[in-house]
């Protein structure tokens, strides 16, 4: 296991918009605060330059804090959503997740704070989530959109940066 060493750590006067993301309609999801115009698939890398809002090129990893979201719908069953990160350029499957929330059982709900120190290249990270019903579960097409089935997001900011 290699490990990268950081000597500073900026805090900025306020939390950076990194990832936000909704399955209810309409579909919302940004990047740096800036509208994206589809939602990305889940149990796929993606790609996010976090240089447009600050974070440093040489910077060594970024601190990721934020909440995730479940709100089940009539028809769902055992619901839950994950977000995962990797050092960019790596080939690590798909599957492994920093994050997670479960809701139990139709008409409920969940909130969960995570966090994770995700490592940076040229100021850029990468990131999957997965969410589903049972049977939906990892990445399979959703049985139903909200109201009928569950929705989906979480709302990630930076709080801190690592530098070299």
């Amino acid at each position: 296991m290699t490990f990268l060493t950081s000597t500073s750590i900026l805090t900025p006067d306020h939390f950076l918009p990194a990832i936000f993301v909704s399955s209810v309609g309409p579909v919302w999801y940004e990047v740096c605060g800036v509208s994206k115009p589809n939602l990305p698939a889940p149990g796929v890398w993606n790609h996010a330059d976090l240089k447009p809002i600050g974070v440093p090129a040489n910077a060594v990893a970024v601190d990721l804090r934020g909440i995730l979201i479940i709100t089940d719908g009539a028809n769902s069953g055992d619901t839950s959503i994950g977000v995962g990160f990797q050092i960019p350029g790596d080939s690590k499957p798909v599957g492994n997740y920093a994050m997670q929330t479960c809701a139990v059982g139709p008409t409920g709900g969940s909130r969960s704070n995570g966090s994770a120190i995700v490592p940076c290249v040229n100021g850029c990270i990468q990131w999957f989530w997965y969410r589903g019903n049972v049977g939906e579960w990892p990445a399979n097409p959703l049985h139903a959109q909200y109201p009928a089935g569950a929705s989906y997001g979480f709302n990630l900011d930076i709080h801190a940066i690592y530098m070299p």
